[in-house]
């Protein structure tokens, strides 16, 4: 009956890699009872770094660098959210009521990485689900894994969907679309479904056929002529943009869409400043960065360039108008970075996912709060009923008998 559960141990069961592996205990015996009552967070050390795993909602913190020689951490490590090396920081946790509230720190008092944990109900939730990229043979070609997803999301019944980009594998390929949008289909009507396009939905540089294809096959907001758009929930502001032009704008040059989206972005943030909203979130493809905003341009990030590439431009105008997170997929792995209050959050695929090991498919969930949003990443596997769990949160509590107690009033079997 305790509203907050934490376990504290040396060894722990999901780390970034490095002197030391996973305890199997912790995973096997340890996690199950984590989510049979509820546990919040697992804190441990042993590793001499910082990093932060997202078990099904469990929360699995290495706390390890405290002041001892630094460990390496390996990249790309299943179920870690993000890791810090070669910083000494410490864990710092508030509670406030129902509201947990943790940050990894260093001793300047720089904030590396935090989360929420909620007990309230927040105002409302949604999914982040990424890169289903019907088709991709070269993965174990999961295309099946898109109709379990859409299952799962109605099985959480969030308020809305939003899948960000790489929704099939060869934009050409009716097929393909015909299975994205047949399993989309299967979607609970009250759940509202947002698409962006990824690269493999209007190519590495976007040009007017591409666009005009995607508008085809996926359609474009009302009285919109493009793929990025905005829209609100409560006092919340949405907008989603297409990453890819952003990054490679030589397929227009008349007129220049990536300055046409820019500017369109610049003043739909201006705007937003006047009507001061809770949250600002902000949704695309691409990832502004993976590990750290200075890292160098590849494959998975929008570009820094000289200095002033759209990676650039994108985090100034994040930070002057106060976005609070950048959603992105494409990597086909979670990452996670934090920049000042800045959150830039990479979801794995719902498909196919990548790494060594791969963290296996699932989506983030959000809950969205008056002023802070949490998140978790759910692997599909994760998701089911226990015996008495009517909401799917893997608890069985008041809230499931609330639901269970209303079905047999609104059915007439309880007078």
């Amino acid at each position: 009956t305790k509203p907050w559960k934490i376990i504290v141990l040396h060894q722990p069961g999901w780390c970034s890699g490095g002197s030391h592996g996973n305890d199997a205990t912790v995973q096997t015996a340890i996690q199950p009872l984590c989510q049979q009552y509820g546990v919040q967070i697992v804190f441990a050390g042993h590793n001499h770094y910082y990093s932060r795993a997202d078990v099904n909602g469990v929360q699995h913190v290495t706390t390890g660098a405290g002041g001892a020689p630094f460990y390496t951490a390996t990249a790309g490590q299943p179920y870690i959210v993000t890791y810090t090396t070669s910083a000494l920081e410490f864990c710092k946790v508030s509670i406030d009521g129902n509201s947990l509230f943790c940050q990894a720190v260093k001793p300047d008092g720089t904030v590396i990485d935090q989360f929420y944990v909620e007990k309230d109900e927040p105002d409302f939730t949604f999914i982040q689900a990424t890169d289903p990229q019907i088709g991709w043979a070269a993965n174990g070609n999961n295309d099946a894994k898109w109709a379990e997803t859409v299952s799962k999301v109605n099985l959480v019944e969030p308020n809305f969907l939003i899948v960000t980009g790489d929704l099939v594998d060869n934009r050409g390929n009716v097929a393909q679309v015909d299975l994205y949008n047949s399993g989309a289909a299967g979607l609970n009507p009250s759940i509202q479904l947002y698409n962006l396009p990824g690269n493999h939905d209007v190519g590495d540089t976007p040009d007017a056929t591409s666009y005009a294809l995607w508008k085809s096959r996926f359609g474009y907001p009302p009285d919109n002529n493009n793929p990025w758009y905005s829209f609100t929930r409560g006092n919340n502001l949405f907008i989603v943009l297409d990453s890819m032009v952003l990054k490679s704008p030589t397929g227009f040059t008349d007129p220049n869409k990536a300055v046409e989206e820019m500017n369109w972005l610049t003043q739909t943030l201006i705007d937003a400043n006047t009507a001061d909203y809770n949250n600002i979130m902000v949704f695309m493809h691409t990832s502004l960065c993976l590990t750290s905003i200075a890292e160098a341009d590849g494959g998975f990030n929008m570009p820094l360039g000289t200095g002033n590439g759209p990676r650039k431009q994108l985090l100034d105008l994040f930070h002057e108008y106060g976005v609070k997170a950048a959603f992105s997929g494409h990597a086909h792995y979670n990452s996670y970075v934090r920049d000042g209050d800045l959150e830039i959050i990479t979801t794995s695929s719902c498909n196919s996912s990548l790494g060594s090991p791969s963290t296996p498919q699932g989506f983030r969930f959000v809950e969205v709060y008056p002023g802070h949003i949490s998140h978790v990443y759910r692997t599909l596997a994760s998701i089911a009923l226990l015996a008495g769990d009517f909401n799917g949160d893997r608890v069985v509590d008041e809230k499931d008998l609330d639901i269970f107690a209303g079905y047999w009033l609104d059915s007439g079997i309880w007078p």
